[in-house]
């Protein structure tokens, strides 16, 4: 076998559950049966390579500067995807050039597809069990989120596990044995299962991973102190994500636990059956709740609408401030309209900060940071005289960080292109030697033409001339009869039949300027772009608690903007178990039949019994042709009363019930 399949082997031995994609100069080459499974999804031709002993050696490969989308491609097919890069010159290797693995791409860590999931989270889940309880801590790496809990019963982690539909977990040999769970996981969830050994779960050891990449003494002050299981998920979860990675995860939020009595339980199953989010068809384009309500102007306000829909609150206050803050824009409706407005401008800050952090990032992913807080002064300024609670508290997250959109703005120019290592990012006139260098690699041979005739008139030696090659560089040549006017300055470099060659100090000094300039012009600007990164980092926390409050706000005009639209009224909350709606309409129903047709009707829900007189009516008046006594008697019926069930529940976080 040839000593670059030997290395292959050796790697890919390190991580056989992961396509390899292996650098070969321009290329990322996958060999064996990852060429045979990446050709058919990619539908890229197969080919094959001499291996030595083993033969035709299965083959297939994509260009360097597009591999992105291709393993985009493959993340979204559920699998991983390991980038092996060549890690010394190919020049100055002594045999085979040496190779490693510098960051695996997985469904749940993959931060450069920006066509996947724009507006849901994308989860990361771990789960542990011990001594009959369950941990579970999620975490999405796109936005920092992370969270941590714990149950008694496996049918409720089963069920949180279904409304968060994650795209990949992280488990412990043993839960191998707990057979109901492994089987929930297969049927119920298209995730990718990360296996791991029980002492990565260690609670010791999880305790010191969250410790050190929280820069903090000690885990109490986050409010875990009674979260053991929890805190072994989560501290398992950090480690699969060193493990995979290697790259900085400074951006990740500490870990938040939270209790599943704060809000309605609506597992995977009732989410789909109801469509709240996604639309049994399957069609996109389909009606849900979601995009019946969705007039969010962000991506972290959609994620965030969305949390709000499959996690209904329980609590009667912060779903009346909720109720007061949606109230308040729009009886304000020209700060309502110019919010709406302003929140045109806001990028996904979430997003873009993850990228930063892990280092995929490009230029223009650092503009629209700059754009979007640039936008933050003048929005927060607008929403200065709102008194609600729940907005005042926003108001009061919004960090202008104007000296780094300053910096940005000084430094990048407006459209910076893709790639960060090819030049063309920094601004002229932001740094000095970069403009000097530029000027060199741009004007180079205008100073040649000038510096020759400036030498044919110091000397009188009208032939001279300056030229180059690759051997000896820039260099004067001047003919023999005219070697008596030869400068003593001029230094001898080569004899030719007919003339000779010289150098001089200053073409030599101008000669190291211009021969790789703009190599030198565009690692400095890459340099330089690394620091304006590094220092965006620097404003990290700043950065995600604005985005948060932008989500907030961006999903409070939404609704306010939805409620305006759909003529939906402020509900009264109190602490009964009674729900009475008097001239209730289904958001969903009256959009899906034509105008008109949907018929208004009260209903009472109290200590679990429904009254549904008025929904026999109205499924009578609709279609006469339909018998109610067939239709009561069916499961067609009750299904609509639990759909009807839940949404009403769902009034406490819609803000608005619709009348």
């Amino acid at each position: 076998m040839t000593p670059m399949f030997k290395q292959y082997l050796a790697i890919k031995k390190t991580i056989p559950e992961t396509v390899l994609f292996f650098r070969l100069g321009d290329f990322y080459e996958m060999f064996f049966e990852d060429a045979e499974k990446a050709s058919a999804l990619l539908d890229i031709t197969l080919t094959s390579r001499d291996g030595g002993s083993a033969g035709k050696v299965p083959m297939c490969g994509v260009p360097y500067h597009s591999a992105k989308s291709y393993i985009n491609r493959l993340n979204r097919e559920g699998l991983k995807v390991a980038i092996c890069e060549q890690v010394e010159d190919p020049k100055f290797a002594k045999g085979i050039v040496k190779r490693e693995v510098v960051r695996i791409s997985t469904p749940g860590t993959n931060l450069e597809d920006e066509e996947l999931f724009p507006y849901q989270n994308n989860y990361i889940t771990s789960c542990y069990k011990k001594n009959g309880l369950w941990g579970l801590s999620y975490l999405d790496l796109s936005t920092g989120i992370f969270k941590l809990t714990e149950f008694e019963k496996a049918e409720d982690i089963m069920n949180e596990i279904g409304s968060l539909n994650p795209k990949e977990f992280v488990i412990p040999s043993t839960l191998e044995e707990d057979s109901s769970f492994i089987h929930f996981l297969k049927k119920e969830q298209s995730a990718v299962v990360n296996h791991y050994e029980d002492w990565i779960f260690d609670l010791e050891e999880s305790k010191k991973r969250l410790e050190r990449q929280f820069k903090i003494v000690s885990l109490d002050g986050l409010g875990l102190a009674h979260h053991s299981v929890g805190i072994s998920a989560a501290g398992a979860l950090l480690y699969y994500l060193k493990d995979n990675l290697q790259n900085s995860l400074d951006h990740l939020k500490r870990p938040i636990p939270y209790h599943s009595s704060e809000y309605m339980i609506l597992d995977r199953r009732t989410q789909r059956n109801l469509e709240l989010v996604e639309p049994l068809s399957g069609d996109k384009k389909g009606i849900t709740l979601f995009a019946i309500l969705n007039e969010t102007l962000t991506p972290m306000g959609a994620r965030l609408l969305s949390q709000w829909i499959k996690q209904p609150l329980l609590l009667p206050k912060p779903i009346e401030e909720r109720y007061e803050a949606i109230d308040e824009l729009i009886k304000n409706s020209d700060c309502h309209n110019r919010l709406r407005s302003q929140f045109k401008y806001i990028r996904d800050l979430e997003r873009l900060l993850s990228r930063i952090t892990c280092g995929v990032c490009s230029a223009r992913d650092l503009t629209a940071i700059k754009e979007s807080l640039k936008i933050i002064p003048e929005l927060k300024d607008n929403i200065s005289t709102l008194r609600s609670p729940l907005i005042m508290r926003q108001q009061q997250e919004l960090f202008e960080l104007r000296d780094l959109v300053s910096l940005i703005e000084r430094s990048l120019v407006d459209q910076p292109p893709f790639s960060i290592k090819g030049g063309g990012l920094i601004k002229k006139g932001y740094h000095l030697e970069l403009d000097e260098i530029r000027d060199i690699a741009l004007n180079g041979k205008q100073w040649i033409a000038n510096f020759q005739n400036s030498e044919k008139r110091k000397t009188a030696i009208k032939s001279l001339k300056v030229s180059y090659n690759k051997v000896f560089g820039y260099y004067i040549e001047v003919t023999k009869p005219n070697l008596p006017l030869v400068p003593e300055s001029y230094i001898r470099k080569q004899t030719l039949v007919n003339a000779e060659r010289f150098i001089t100090s200053e073409l030599k000094e101008m000669e190291n300027k211009i021969l790789g300039a703009e190599e030198k012009a565009n690692a400095l600007e890459y340099q330089l772009f690394e620091e304006l990164r590094q220092t965006i980092l620097k404003s990290t926390r700043e950065i995600q608690r604005t985005a948060e409050a932008l989500a907030i706000l961006d999903v409070l005009a939404s609704l306010s903007t939805v409620a305006i639209k759909s003529r939906y009224v402020k509900p009264e909350i109190d602490e009964s178990s009674t729900i009475r709606i008097k001239g209730g309409r289904h958001p969903v129903v009256e959009k899906v039949i034509e105008e008109g047709q949907f018929i208004e009707n009260d209903n009472l829900t109290d200590n679990g019994k429904i009254n549904c007189s008025l929904l026999q009516d109205l499924t009578w008046r609709a279609n006469p042709l339909i018998s109610v006594k067939w239709l009561l008697s069916s499961s067609w019926l009750r299904w609509v009363l639990l759909y009807q069930r839940i949404l009403l529940a769902l009034v406490q976080w819609i803000k608005y019930s619709p009348v």
